[in-house]
């Protein structure tokens, strides 16, 4: 099934992300990445801070016909660089083994502490 979803998401030249307010990180931009989708996002939702500090994309500072063409325009002619950092970003920010980590070293420092709590009693 994930073979099939991003050999589709493959064949589109970017993704857009229409949200025009502040919103958390949307799964759609971490689906975009991991399938090396170039973004297209608006400024006011959170997705568009790693569009532009990662380069994955562009970002649209005014909702209009002429910025959404510009923006498709530059994707479509540095779409390898975009695709190659959106990927690079989903394996080193956005992997499941990152967040499984991460949540590990999260249950170690707690759990010594439980465990002394519960032993002093």
């Amino acid at each position: 099934e994930n073979k099939n979803f991003h050999s589709l998401m493959s064949k589109y030249v970017a993704g857009f992300i229409p949200s025009i307010w502040t919103e958390g990180l949307p799964t759609t931009y971490l689906e975009y990445c991991a399938s090396g989708l170039p973004t297209i996002s608006w400024s006011s939702n959170s997705s568009s801070d790693y569009v532009a500090n990662f380069s994955t994309g562009k970002v649209l500072s005014d909702f209009n016909k002429t910025e959404l063409v510009s923006a498709m325009n530059e994707v479509i002619l540095n779409r390898t660089k975009y695709s190659e950092n959106a990927i690079l970003l989903a394996e080193k920010k956005f992997s499941s083994n990152l967040w499984y980590e991460q949540v590990m070293k999260i249950v170690e420092l707690k759990l010594p502490r439980d465990h002394e709590a519960n032993s002093s009693n």
